[in-house]
């Protein structure tokens, strides 16, 4: 019966197609059953369809009112409970920020510390360096480094003590670089020196940093501290300092040598808040354990009262509003919350919570009236919100008739003919192509198909087919001759990692009619056949033996042979004579001279004194050593900038560096590929590992160090690719020196010294 509708409704268009439907053929059987199953298919989705349209139009206009109440209701309630968890949220973001900002500031006193404590425990280390000194009345400030003495403190001993200190200079460029909260940073000797750097101006005029605050509260608890807050030298800006006590330990005690600090204004927090952006709405303030409001970003923090000498700040404590008071107690104990605060007219959300890094507690307030603003705006959104929910009901059923309908005629027609030409043009030729193809086997490679049809993407399709057969003959003949090609390039580079690891020497042996007075052990191993890492040592003569490590810039064969020339050059260099700074410096312009890839290599080159355990390097660029002195442990060789990589700049200029091992002392030599050594989690071996892995495994040979330290990189990095070449090297002297080490000269009495900086200037 379908079949007799369709071929009605046929006639008026193509006499022809109802002549195939009527047939038995290929075509009617696809084209009856695809046009019947088409119109159901239409039917059968626009029924429930339009059904699905009127029962929701209803649904939505009877319910449009009663919906936009509850949705009112709900949703102010919500808000009102969501800005609550906001506001929480936001404290705690905004005392995360405020703790992370002052971390920074402890982590980088703890560096000042640091330096400090290592220039008075190893001061022979360390170059005596002059900085302008500061009178009283002198402007300090702008960011250079100044000098002053307390009041009958510039003696020649104290003068001697603060040069050493003056190396703190270079690290308070990296503080100032790394915290831009900090105004000041300084070491105060407890001989009366005081090393400053300042952003502010100032006058400095009898002045003695170990009467001020910071200093006392450090000095009394012996450990780093936060100090009160306190009146600069300026007397304009409350302040607060992170101070620590650094040290002599060259003894068996440790002897308080003065206070390292770093001093942050409290003006700065307000720059704080403000990149944390806590909302305009908002009012944020700091209160410390007195109760005292040290900062709010209402203008009602710590003020400066010239008359008084000091500064003066609300006391939440004394407030005549016992929610505030109660409030300032709850902060004070280290509480955090959300409290309702009354007012004479108005009602405030205060969310509070304690600071992490420093003893004071942070709040955000907000007036309940904004809130109220925001939900009385939501009421009148949801009002237009649902009115246009109607009007767009009504469109879209509009809508979707007069497309559903245009749709389905469209899917119809299109059906009818696309089915018909499909089926009486492409599927007798398809089976035809399929026949070819059944037979497809070795012989047939080389027969093209021959197909008589007229449809382009028939022929295309053909033509497919044949390209397709060429390709595969092509493919064929190509993987042979590739496969040949990575056989004979695998062999080569197998010969040429043999031939790279033959020139590094596998074992250390001493020399005959030599005192055996250390040991020596190195390893490397490539990321891939061949590496650009190396590492050497032998004998200049019986006095000096020399040492280099190097890493070359990239991978592969490029890098392997640049290798092997630097190599070859700083041995010959060193042999024949040449200093290590000369010797890397003649390397680095023959480098230059003929470096037309761009390569470069970090190196460490030292000559070693097995008589006195002296050793005079030069850090070209390369990883920091580690070196194990007395009873300290292994620590990197971090007090002096290292020079630039070898082969970049044939001007560059080279310096010579020393460093003294006594009895069971130890040297480490290394490239990046140890503390660059990353997992599946993407996280580095990193410097601190490798120290406490050498601090953990010392009293092993040094073989077993390499070795097992080669086993915990890879234990770290798992299922991880080795990503750069690892190159490790160690010395341990085993001499018993006595009195052998070279010392720098001394003035034999005290009256040799300078009396003053600004003779020594």
């Amino acid at each position: 019966m379908i079949k007799k509708i369709f071929e009605k409704i046929l006639l008026k268009f193509d006499k022809q197609i109802v002549e195939q439907i009527r047939g038995d053929t290929m075509q009617s059987r696809i084209l009856v059953p695809t046009l019947i199953t088409s119109l159901v298919s239409i039917l059968l989705i626009a029924a429930p369809f339009f059904g699905a349209l009127f029962w929701i139009r209803s649904v939505v206009i009877h319910n449009a009112d009663e919906m936009g109440e509850t949705a009112f209701q709900i949703s102010s309630h919500a808000l009102e409970q969501q800005l609550k968890e906001n506001l929480v949220t936001r404290v705690y973001d905004l005392a995360g920020i405020i703790d992370e900002r002052l971390n920074d500031v402890k982590n980088l006193t703890k560096l000042v510390a640091s330096n400090a404590t290592d220039y008075y425990t190893k001061p022979m280390e360390y170059r005596p360096r002059f900085i302008n000194r500061a009178k009283d009345g002198d402007n300090i400030g702008n960011g250079a480094p100044n000098l002053y003495f307390s009041r009958g403190c510039d003696t020649p001993s104290v003068v001697r003590e603060a040069a050493i200190g003056a190396n703190i200079i270079d690290v308070f460029e990296q503080v100032f670089s790394l915290a831009e909260d900090i105004t000041a940073s300084y070491i105060a000797g407890e001989s009366g020196y005081l090393i400053i750097v300042r952003n502010e101006m100032s006058t400095f005029t009898n002045y003695d940093a170990r009467k001020r605050l910071w200093y006392l509260e450090a000095e009394k608890r012996n450990e780093l501290t936060w100090s009160p807050v306190y009146l600069d030298s300026t007397g304009r800006f409350p302040t607060v300092t992170c101070a620590a006590p650094y040290y002599d330990n060259s003894g068996a005690k440790p002897v308080l040598k003065g206070i390292a600090g770093n001093g942050v204004l409290l003006k700065n927090f307000r720059q704080i808040i403000e990149d944390a952006d806590p909302g305009e709405e908002t009012t944020v303030f700091l209160l410390e354990k007195t109760g005292r409001k040290l900062f709010s970003s209402d203008n009602t923090g710590i003020k400066v009262d010239p008359y008084v000498g000091g500064f003066v700040s609300e006391n939440l404590l004394e407030s005549p509003n016992e929610g505030m008071r109660e409030l300032a107690r709850n902060m004070i104990n280290g509480e955090d919350g959300l409290m309702e605060i009354h007012f004479d007219k108005s009602l405030n959300y205060i969310a509070y919570c304690p600071l992490d890094e420093i003893d004071w507690s942070l709040a955000i307030s907000i007036d309940e009236q904004k809130i109220k603003g925001n939900i009385i705006s939501i009421q009148s959104d949801i009002n237009v919100l649902v009115t246009k929910i109607k009007k767009a009901s009504d469109n879209m059923l509009f809508l979707m008739f007069i497309l559903l309908f245009i749709v389905g005629l469209a899917i119809i027609v299109f059906r009818i003919f696309s089915v018909f030409e499909l089926s009486r043009k492409i599927v007798l030729p398809l089976a035809e192509l399929a026949q070819y193809a059944s037979v497809f086997d070795k012989d047939s490679l080389t027969k093209e198909i021959s197909l008589d049809v007229k449809a382009l993407e028939l022929r295309q399709l053909v033509a497919s087919f044949n390209e397709m057969k060429r390709r595969i003959r092509q493919y064929i003949s190509d993987l042979s001759k590739t496969t040949a090609e990575k056989e004979r390039m695998s062999t080569e580079l197998d010969i040429a990692s043999k031939i790279q690891i033959s020139m590094l020497p596998s074992s250390f042996t001493p020399q005959p009619n030599l005192p055996d007075f250390f040991e020596i052990d190195a390893k490397m191993f490539p990321a891939k056949e061949v590496g650009g890492d190396f590492y050497d040592f032998f004998f200049i003569d019986k006095n000096r033996f020399a040492v280099v490590v190097g890493d070359v810039s990239g991978k592969g064969v490029s890098a392997a042979m640049f290798m092997v020339v630097a190599k070859t050059l700083i041995k010959n260099h060193l042999q024949a004579g040449l200093s290590p700074e000369l010797a890397i410096s003649k390397l680095n312009i023959q480098l230059c001279d003929s470096n037309k890839e761009g390569l470069f290599v970090t190196m460490w080159a030292g000559v070693f004194n097995p008589y006195n355990g002296k050793i005079e390097y030069v850090n070209a660029g390369h990883n920091p050593p580690l070196v194990k002195s007395g009873s300290y442990s292994f620590r990197y060789v971090t007090g002096i900038p290292h020079d630039l990589v070898v082969g970049v700049m044939e001007t560059a200029e080279y310096h010579k560096r020393v460093i003294h091992l006594a009895k069971d002392d130890a040297l480490f030599l290394y490239t990046d590929g140890i503390t660059e050594a990353f997992n599946n989690n993407d996280v580095m071996y990193g410097e601190e590992r490798l120290s406490d892995f050498l601090n953990t495994h010392y009293d092993l040979s040094l073989k077993d160090i390499l070795s097992e330290l080669r086993n915990d990189i890879k234990e770290f990095a798992g299922a991880a690719e080795q990503s750069d070449d690892i190159t490790m090297l160690a010395l341990r002297y085993k001499k018993e020196q006595k009195n052998e080490i070279e010392e720098p000269e001394e003035p034999e009495e005290l009256s040799d010294l300078p009396e003053s900086l600004d003779e020594i200037l």
